[in-house]
């Protein structure tokens, strides 16, 4: 059980990181992140940026897909993981289970789908969904933010295997 509670915190903290480090890339600090509503108001943005293009619209949409694409990727990469509840992904890989590839392989590839959809011929798609096509660095972003989970995962099956054999 705490072993989910562990992975929960983490996916959590990299879905909100990866929003909010966007934000903090733009010169936004997080105490003006904390009160977004004021902007304006009670603080400007930087760099003759307006709270509109910021917050709203297309200025929402890149740290949402950001944000989304951290998600989508850290809970593929648990999948892979789970190939072996207690080995190590190093030890028992995920091309064991063919099935496991596929069904992470589609997933990414419709989120994919959806956010480069205006490439697609279907621009209304991302953009119901409120998401932007992702560069190059930005892929990297989602990257740094979700693939962390794999090394928690992995230490948390190493702790779990030395549990174990304390306990046999």
């Amino acid at each position: 059980a705490i072993r989910y509670l562990i992975t929960g915190l983490y996916v959590g903290f990299a879905t909100v990181g990866s929003f909010v480090g966007h934000y903090l890339a733009q010169g936004v600090s997080l105490s003006q992140l904390r009160s977004w509503g004021k902007c304006n108001q009670s603080w400007s943005p930087p760099n003759g940026v307006t709270c509109e293009s910021l917050f709203q619209g297309a200025g929402r949409e890149l740290p949402q897909t950001l944000s989304l694409t951290v998600l989508v990727c850290m809970e593929l990469f648990k999948a892979l993981s789970a190939v072996s509840v207690d080995s190590s992904l190093l030890t028992v890989g995920p091309n064991q289970n063919p099935w496991l590839i596929g069904g992470v392989a589609v997933p990414f590839l419709l989120h994919v789908a959806v956010i480069y959809s205006s490439k697609l011929g279907l621009p209304g798609l991302a953009k119901s969904f409120g998401l932007a096509p992702l560069s190059k660095h930005d892929w990297e972003t989602a990257l740094k933010w979700s693939a962390p989970i794999l090394l928690v995962e992995e230490v948390l099956k190493a702790i779990g295997r030395s549990r174990s054999k304390h306990h046999t």
